[in-house]
């Protein structure tokens, strides 16, 4: 038999937005991510203040010079609190600047809230 050691711990989840305000038919953007380890973002979750809510996505942005962001991951799955959350396991690692961009097409303003787990 083999032993087998699981070095990888993950943490806990960090708030990045506590209330993403999007209004009605319209896109916001999260505050700027200053990630200084680029490998280790994994998990993000993004929730709306309504949990039936589905008129919404979300794409992820990222920059290199911290001022001009491009989409580089679109429209995140739903998420394990039905369909007002979505879960995004990242694909392509953000770089050290990244943010999420929410489109609301719903036509009523709702907040949303955006955190990340690091491994």
């Amino acid at each position: 038999s083999l032993t087998v050691q699981d070095t990888r711990t993950y943490g806990t989840l960090t708030t990045v937005d506590a209330a993403l305000t999007v209004g009605g038919s319209s896109n916001a953007d999260s505050s700027i991510v200053n990630n200084t380890n680029y490998n280790s973002i994994y998990h993000l979750q993004i929730i709306c203040s309504d949990a039936a809510y589905t008129s919404w996505t979300a794409n992820i942005l990222q920059s290199i010079d911290a001022s001009n962001y491009h989409i580089t991951q679109d429209d995140v799955n739903n998420g394990p609190s039905g369909p007002g959350s979505k879960v995004l396991l990242i694909v392509q690692f953000p770089g050290s600047n990244w943010k999420v961009n929410v489109q609301n097409t719903g036509g009523v303003s709702k907040n949303f809230e955006i955190k990340y787990i690091k491994a």
